[in-house]
């Protein structure tokens, strides 16, 4: 994936140039790196009107490899100083492709030393060893990267910068990259005169042996790795050959047969034992060859080392939270500001939470990150300091030397006293020598199948050995035309496998485009389908959501209708209670007229007896005017008893009228309520008959509508159907015509 970059602005011409990312200890601020790059300005300035630093963070190469030259002489006084350089990026631009770090190689974290050739080195170690490089953006694979190296990078510094071949690194081959990965171990990449150490794997090579003799008996056949492999290793170590005492004396008695005098006799004997001594001494340098192996890795080993510190932490404060007695709170209500700002603060706590773990998170990363830095940064700076401690290349050669200095002065020393002791032995062979003539003849024989057979078994050797040698060769010879006919066969597989690809390709693509024309056929069926299901989904939803209102209404309506008849109850129970107090009025207001009128009517008695038995004043009066007296008083009492009897009967009658009035007043109120709850209960049973008419109309079109989709998937399915098995008919015969054209071909 590639993403928007800013476009970079340089006046460099070079086809690579390299962009360069301090660190904040070491940056162009830092006034020993200002004056470096300060004198290269003036230097270059002297010879064109170039600036170096008008172009940073881009420099050429050039220039970057004389300023990192400087940093090492001028900056570095000790051999274990370093200064470590944040990032180098290679950027690449041509007549046609501006300017761009895609695709280009980097070094992260480079280390600048008493050793630093040049950045080809770390360039390399980082492309084989960092993964970046074998994921995207990069994907790159091990034959792509050695073509990046040798048909791009190299060629430009040998012509830029006239450098050396032995300034030029090794890259590694496919196996060793293969057993990095494997190991998971990384590469240690070397300049082609300089030591390597392998983190972890022993890089073992040929120890230079110039000045010693190789055996004969030893044939070794180059292999394609570069190393010598003994083919005869399983043959034993011929011990030098021995002189036995009895040959001795067959030889001097043959000498003795052929009248040679003592002189000649020692002389000979001399001869012998030189050329004994001669052919041990070559032996015994041939055995000391073979110093050159050990069991298990000794090479030196950079291990991780481990670290105990404490584990890292921190914590973001955090806002105090207040318990409230509700879980939620309405805007009028008078705790809802303090309950809305205390929920705010626990999104804030979350929200701090959060961030803590990402930067203890991101935090701990860094530490590894930089602890990880450092130590590589130390072990590279300790394996240049073992390298030029290691002076073993050499060791080899001068134990061997001091050793067969030690062997040549004890093989004189034992060759003087076995001399000495032959002499002995050849002064008393001369005395018996008359003695032992006839013996010598027997022992002459004697020694004559004894050498027969040495000769046979010398030649047995002689002929098991170049028959190994030309066996092992003749299996190299093979597994060369092996080797050969494999890469043959490989090629014709590859262009067998792009060809097969390429034929799939098309028959893919074929069904592909069938499948894609009868799907696209089928979209304006679906189209409807899919609208109508749209529509079944909608109408049920619609459904399900005036069902779950009537549900709503219809239990509130009951709960209302229970409401109601339990106050047509009370109004029935206040109405009973009603009539039993009009009875009870009534029969008062009976006993109140009827205590009334007999109140009355006492009263009346009363006064009339009051009237009655009034004296008569003792004034002398007329007759008439008696008699009219006695009239008017008796008519006057008579008015008087009826107008109070009239007035009680008043009294009570009103009294009675009023309570009667009251009594059908509340009546009426109550009729009035109870038509009113009859009323509300009809027009919710006649709101609930509506719902439920509704309901079963859309339960009717929801099955209609199902039924309808069921038959439409199955005729969508029985359309598939046909076309798959069309289709299934067409691959059968792609891939017969396919098979029958492979035959051919």
């Amino acid at each position: 994936m590639r993403f928007f970059r800013k476009k970079i602005r340089t006046k460099i011409e070079d086809r690579l140039f390299l962009r360069i990312d301090w660190n904040e200890d070491f940056n162009l601020k830092t006034d020993a790196l200002k004056k470096l790059v300060e004198r290269i300005d003036q230097e270059h300035a002297s010879r064109s009107n170039k600036s170096v630093i008008k172009d940073f963070p881009y420099i050429t190469i050039q220039n970057a490899e004389e300023l990192f030259a400087l940093i090492r002489d001028d900056l570095l006084s000790n051999e274990d100083d370093y200064i470590v350089i944040n990032k180098v990026q290679l950027v690449y631009q041509d007549e046609e492709t501006p300017a761009s770090i895609e695709n280009q190689a980097f070094v992260n974290k480079l280390v600048i030393n008493k050793d630093y050739r040049n950045l080809l080195k770390p360039l390399v170690a980082t492309v084989f060893n960092e993964p970046v490089f074998d994921q995207e953006p990069y994907e790159q694979t091990y034959e792509s990267k050695i073509e990046y190296f040798q048909e791009n990078v190299f060629p430009f510094y040998e012509d830029e910068l006239e450098i050396d071949s032995t300034d030029i690194p090794i890259l590694p081959s496919i196996e060793e990259v293969t057993a990095a990965k494997v190991n998971n171990t990384k590469l240690k990449i070397k300049y082609p005169d300089e030591n390597h150490y392998l983190n972890g794997v022993s890089n073992q090579t040929e120890e230079p042996n110039s000045d010693i003799n190789q055996s004969d008996s030893q044939p070794i056949v180059e292999e394609d790795h570069g190393q010598n492999v003994m083919l005869n290793d399983s043959l034993e170590m011929q011990e030098p050959p021995v002189l036995p005492e009895k040959k001795v004396q067959t030889t001097t008695q043959q000498v003795s047969n052929s009248t040679v005098n003592d002189e000649e006799t020692g002389s000979l004997l001399d001869d012998l034992a030189s050329s004994w001594e001669t052919n041990s001494q070559d032996k015994h340098l041939t055995n000391l060859d073979n110093v050159n192996s050990f069991e298990g890795n000794v090479d030196v080993k950079l291990n991780d080392i481990p670290v105990s510190t404490t584990e890292l932490s921190f914590t973001f404060p955090r806002f105090e939270i207040v318990t409230f007695e509700k879980s939620s709170y309405e805007p009028y209500e008078t705790e809802y500001p303090a309950w809305k700002l205390n929920e705010q603060k626990k999104q804030w706590n979350d929200f701090l939470e959060q961030q803590e773990k990402i930067n203890l998170r991101w935090a701990k990363k860094s530490v590894s990150q930089a602890i990880e830095a450092f130590e590589n940064t130390e072990k590279e700076a300790l394996g240049h300091k073992i390298a030029k401690s290691d002076h073993r290349d050499n060791l080899k050669q001068e134990v061997l030397v001091e050793v067969k200095k030690r062997q040549a002065k004890d093989l004189k020393s034992r060759l003087a006293n076995l001399k000495q002791e032959h002499e002995s032995n050849l002064e008393e062979l001369k005395e018996e020598y008359e003695q032992k003539v006839r013996i010598a003849k027997a022992d002459y024989e004697e020694a004559k199948q004894i050498r027969t057979k040495e000769i046979e078994s010398e030649y047995y050797k002689i002929a098991h050995d170049e028959y190994q040698e030309k066996y092992f060769a003749l299996t190299a010879g093979l597994q060369k035309i092996a080797d050969e006919g494999l890469a043959m066969i490989a090629k014709e597989k590859s262009a067998r496998l792009d060809f097969l690809n390429q034929e799939k390709t098309e028959t893919a693509e074929k069904v592909g485009q069938q499948l894609f024309e009868s799907c696209q056929s089928r979209l304006g069926d679906l189209e409807k389908s899919y609208l109508q299901e749209h529509q079944v989904a909608r109408t049920e939803h619609n459904l399900a959501r005036k069902e779950a209102l009537n549900i709503d209404l219809v239990a509130k309506a009951k709960e209302h209708s229970e409401q109601m008849k339990n106050e047509v109850q009370k109004l029935k129970q206040d109405n009973q209670r009603l009539q039993a107090e009009k009875q009870a009025a009534a029969e008062r207001l009976i006993d109140q007229k009827q205590e009334t009128v007999n109140h009355t009517a006492n009263m009346l008695k009363e006064f009339q007896a009051q009237a009655t038995q009034q004296k008569v004043p003792e004034t002398k009066e007329p007759v008439e005017e008696k008699s009219v007296g006695k009239q008017q008083s008796s008519t006057s009492g008579s008015s008087l008893g009826k107008v109070a009897l009239g007035v009680f009967l008043g009294i009570g009658v009103s009294a009675g009228s009023f309570g009667v009035y009251s009594y059908n007043q509340h009546l009426a109120q109550q009729n009035a309520a109870i038509q009113r709850i009859s009323d509300r209960l009809e027009s919710q049973e006649s709101q609930n008959k509506v719902l439920l008419s509704q309901r079963d109309k859309a339960i009717k079109e929801k099955e209609k509508a199902s039924s309808q989709a069921k038959a439409n998937s199955k005729k969508l399915d029985s359309t598939k159907a046909n076309s798959s098995s069309n289709s299934n008919f067409d691959n059968t015969n792609q891939a017969t015509s396919s098979a029958n054209t492979t035959s051919s071909k």
